[in-house]
């Protein structure tokens, strides 16, 4: 029961960022001292920062235990992800398919058997791969256009491995 009202506790903060003691108890349908034991808890082991009235996440967030819901992923780090894409719109012909993180994983690696060039578009915090679904490895990528914030070890390993590599 505590395990899995903490996880929730943490999905919640990674949507939605500070939140209060009060939402928080709502949410669990717990009370707010049982609230704040969870909360005390999960900041000794460094996976929140607790603050007046509620919590927020550390601002160096490692914690892998869940995915980052998708609102959250596509509304963080815009000045990265608006680098990439004006970078990458430079590589786009008329007749290129382009695909969306909404596409199944079976459709998209038939997509990437068929193409000529595969371009993954990817921010820093992407590098390296360690989402839930694998599409494919690092040999399925013609060319990477990242962020300068990417781990130089990463890019180095990929462009050794035959993958162009694009800084925006």
């Amino acid at each position: 029961m505590k395990q899995l009202r903490q996880a929730a506790l943490m999905r919640h903060l990674r949507a939605h960022g500070l939140t209060t003691v009060d939402d928080l108890a709502s949410r669990a349908g717990a009370s707010h001292a049982t609230v704040r034991r969870d909360l005390a808890e999960l900041e000794r082991e460094g996976r929140l920062v607790r603050v007046h009235g509620g919590a927020q996440l550390p601002p160096d967030d490692q914690a892998r235990d869940e995915p980052v819901p998708f609102e959250r992923v596509a509304t963080h780090e815009l000045g990265p992800k608006h680098a990439i894409a004006r970078r990458a719109a430079r590589l786009v012909s008329d007749g290129d398919v382009l695909d969306t993180t909404l596409v199944e994983v079976p459709v998209k690696r038939a997509m990437m058997r068929c193409a000529d060039r595969v371009v993954l578009l990817a921010d820093h915090g992407k590098l390296p791969g360690h989402g839930t679904l694998r599409v494919c490895g690092a040999d399925g990528i013609h060319t990477l256009v990242t962020d300068d914030k990417a781990d130089p070890q990463v890019l180095a390993t990929l462009a050794e491995l035959g993958t162009e590599v694009i800084t925006a």
